[in-house]
């Protein structure tokens, strides 16, 4: 019996990478609709941890799987950036060499995976929670900047030549 769950499992997984490989989907009820059609009955609590399990993330476009926006041409993922942080972003703030980023419930994974996609030149990496990321610095001056970034993001400012918008900046040209 476990080894007939975990080939229905499995068949869950590789159906639902397909169906977001076409595409986000806006909501859980789109997916299981989608599976119901290839013959896979889930219940929400099932594809909700299966989502989890493959890692999907809920993004302002709907679901998708965590490679297909690092795929997509960079001005799209400046965007989805741009969308993530005036989406999700509730408050930032500083602690040390971290900077501290509050989101509404369940949104945090979703925001991190959008800043990690960025590429932050002056992050050395993220830690994302329900509703709390922190973005490791390598010094006070380097979280104060990121901390005015994604503030002028959140405003929908541009970048601090004035010219660009931040999100161009934040790609390996920072420094």
């Amino acid at each position: 019996m476990r080894i007939v769950m975990h080939m229905d499992k499995n068949r869950r997984h590789r159906a639902i990478i397909r169906a977001l490989r076409s595409g986000p989907l806006v909501g859980q009820e789109s997916l299981r609709r989608v599976l119901a059609e290839s013959g896979i009955e889930a219940t929400q609590a099932t594809i909700s941890r299966d989502m989890k399990e493959i890692g999907v993330v809920k993004t302002p476009q709907g679901y998708m799987l965590p490679d297909a926006l690092a795929d997509q041409h960079a001005p799209v993922v400046d965007r989805a950036l741009e969308l993530s942080i005036s989406t999700f972003l509730v408050a930032a703030d500083i602690a040390g060499t971290i900077v501290v980023v509050k989101t509404e419930p369940g949104h945090a994974q979703a925001l991190a995976a959008a800043l990690d996609r960025a590429g932050l030149k002056r992050v050395v990496g993220s830690i994302a929670g329900d509703d709390t990321i922190f973005l490791a610095t390598r010094s006070a001056k380097d979280a104060a900047w990121v901390l005015k970034a994604l503030q002028r993001l959140a405003a929908g400012q541009f970048g601090p030549g004035g010219n660009a918008p931040v999100t161009s900046e934040f790609k390996g040209g920072w420094s």
